[in-house]
């Protein structure tokens, strides 16, 4: 008996089995059943990683930039003007001013009064505290601005990418209460697995130290600084009428607690790992290296090919659609600007489905590897 004659013929019949999860599935069915591999190789066949890490589209995409990167910029810059000002106005008074015996619970306190110690101002400890760890971003801010005006290179370009991408960012919604991100369930795991699988064996003891001090204080002092935050912010909350600084010190309290979940950083994390660390998801020194330079280019390569004001609302707005937009090129788009150089047919080892890419390392034949390299 003769073996089914295959589904997929021609590019329309192959079109058609895309357009619906039961007519791909059964298509693909009869073609295993048939021992017909050709339209699983596929799967991944639509897209490929970009080798220049998108470097070349940076000036040349029109899509990469739309007018609204202005209002995302601004908006960002605003709330880290309003978020410090907002920490300044409550933690300084409380600072300084004298405050009444603080006779809420708090976490602290609870723990340290168990072995006979007692803080007769515990919110005047956080807020110093608070304003202490402010620093640290700060710092960190003041730095990528020295670096940016006084070297030149590599370093002037990654303190750029990171002034942008990471410190301002992390500035608009700072506060005490950040440190609870070390104990929400995702990151905590997300640590622990790391921690087991991918660092290092010359620094995983130490770093299990650090983390085992670090995760019961990040609690300690989240939880504490939230407690305080919300009850100090409790006559913006319950007054009977609503103000502009009502409303304003609401909002800078509401970005603070969902600023804990570092959703951008763990997406973009995520996405370095995929493209830069391979199949196995382990980064060595060689690929953070890549890394770290393929940042420091897309920062220099912007603010050669826009204008300062355009470079400098695309770097604020940077987010993890711009990375898959230039990382991953899709097989129309490569189509398109092909046919006009070769008529109608497709690319060399285009209609080869082993030649095809399906984001694994070391493919077989043309297939590109894993990576922006």
């Amino acid at each position: 008996m003769a073996l089914e004659e295959p589904l997929v013929q021609n590019g329309s019949q192959e079109e058609e089995n895309w357009q619906s999860q039961e007519a791909l599935w059964d298509t693909l069915e009869k073609l295993e059943k048939a021992g017909d591999t050709s339209l699983e190789n596929k799967f991944c066949a639509h897209v490929k990683i970009s080798q220049d890490g998108g470097l070349s589209e940076i000036g040349n995409k029109p899509e990469l930039w739309y007018s609204s990167r202005y209002i995302s910029s601004v908006v960002l810059l605003l709330f880290v003007v309003y978020n410090l000002s907002f920490l300044c106005h409550q933690d300084l008074p409380t600072i300084f001013e004298p405050q009444p015996p603080y006779d809420h619970f708090l976490v602290s306190t609870t723990i340290a009064g168990k072995f006979g110690f007692h803080f007769g101002a515990p919110q005047k400890v956080l807020a110093a505290l608070e304003l202490c760890i402010l620093l640290i971003p700060l710092c960190f801010a003041i730095k990528h601005v020295m670096v940016i005006f006084c070297y030149t290179g590599f370093a002037k370009w990654q303190a750029a990418a990171h002034l942008a991408w990471f410190t301002i960012p992390d500035l608009s919604c700072f506060s005490a209460i950040k440190v609870l991100q070390f104990v929400t369930p995702q990151q905590l795991l997300y640590d622990v697995f790391y921690l087991v699988w991918y660092e290092p064996p010359k620094t995983k003891n130490i770093k299990w130290i650090i983390f085992l001090i670090k995760t019961p204080l990040a609690l300690i002092i989240g939880l504490d600084s939230f407690l305080i935050k919300v009850r100090l912010a409790n006559d913006m909350i319950m007054d009977s009428r609503l103000t502009a600084h009502d409303m304003i010190g609401t909002i800078i309290l509401l970005n603070q607690i969902l600023g804990v979940v570092q959703i951008g950083k763990t997406i973009r994390n995520r996405l370095y790992r995929f493209v830069f660390a391979g199949e196995d998801g382990m980064m060595t020194d060689k690929e953070t290296i890549r890394q770290d330079v393929w940042e420091a280019k897309i920062a220099e390569r912007i603010f050669r090919e826009y204008k300062f004001h355009k470079a400098c609302a695309l770097m604020l707005s940077w987010c993890d659609d711009d990375f898959q937009m230039m990382c991953l090129d899709d097989e129309e788009d490569e189509v398109d600007q092909e046919a006009p150089k070769i008529g109608m047919n497709p690319p060399p080892g285009r209609e080869d489905p082993e030649g095809m890419l399906c984001l694994t390392r070391g493919g077989k034949g043309n297939a590109t590897s894993m990576g922006c390299w």
